[in-house]
């Protein structure tokens, strides 16, 4: 009788010791420390006396020093870290102040910034500055558009009315485009096409009528048109570039100049 509670005591102490060994070996490889210089042996010696008090035949266990422990040394890296070595082996990511960023095939997010304001951007995945740009953009172009009652944006080369302000209003793209759309069946169908949305005025009276309904409308929206195109250039730019780096502080702005009998220091940044 006296044995066998002997017996579930050594089992009850032996299962205590293996929790508290699992415990600290899960919580140090938590941590991602580097472990003191005995404590994988003091894990081991932990189990074998534990295992040693309860199966007395384990005593002839080899020693700690001899069993072999694996242990991951090296601390876990993050996902920042990560990226760093992404970007370092992949031509897709660029590092900008330090942080690596996923800019994508540079001429296809230009080519989409070309054809939708801000669609480059939401390819690249800078959602805030796509978001900003579709709708500062394409806020500006439709307003120029509404204010010239519809009529401002249209595609004309003759020597009558050569309508030069549809190359800066074309570079919107795709809100821009039923104006060469107009253009090409016009030139080859004699006609526009459905309502002539975007289609350019078929006589000069015509022409003239518009600017006399809108009156200055005409002007002020083929100039908001205008503008529009013009800054969906520069997105496209920023598209293709990507963002601009940090300035550089000037280091010869910090170096002072000794005065006469002291030896020169060096000012570092």
């Amino acid at each position: 009788m006296l044995g066998r509670a002997q017996a579930l005591s050594n089992a009850r102490q032996m299962t205590k010791a293996l929790v508290a060994c699992r415990i600290l070996r899960l919580a140090t490889t938590i941590q991602r420390v580097p472990p003191p210089r005995n404590s994988s042996r003091e894990l081991t010696d932990c189990i074998t006396s534990s295992q040693t008090d309860f199966f007395p035949q384990s005593a002839s266990l080899k020693s700690s020093a001899d069993l072999p422990v694996h242990y991951d040394r090296q601390p876990a890296k993050s996902s920042f870290h990560l990226m760093q070595a992404e970007a370092s082996s992949n031509d897709k990511f660029q590092t900008y102040d330090g942080v690596p960023i996923s800019l994508g095939s540079p001429t296809i997010a230009a080519i989409l910034a070309f054809v939708f304001p801000g669609a480059g951007h939401a390819y690249q995945g800078r959602t805030l500055k796509a978001l900003l740009y579709s709708v500062c953009i394409l806020g500006l172009f439709f307003s120029g558009l509404w204010i010239g009652q519809g009529k401002v944006v249209y595609s004309s080369w003759t020597k009558e009315d050569f309508r030069w302000q549809y190359a800066l209003q074309a570079a919107v793209g795709l809100p821009a485009a039923p104006a060469a759309v107009q253009a090409y069946w016009i030139k080859h169908y004699n006609q526009p096409l459905a309502s002539g949305w975007m289609a350019k005025p078929n006589s000069l009276q015509t022409l003239s009528d518009w600017h006399y309904q809108s009156s200055a409308g005409f002007d002020l929206g083929t100039l908001y048109t205008m503008i529009a195109g013009i800054l969906n250039l520069l997105v496209v730019f920023d598209a293709y570039s990507g963002p601009l780096p940090p300035p550089k502080q000037n280091s010869k702005k910090n170096k002072k100049t000794p005065a006469a009998g002291e030896p020169a220091s060096k000012t570092e940044d």
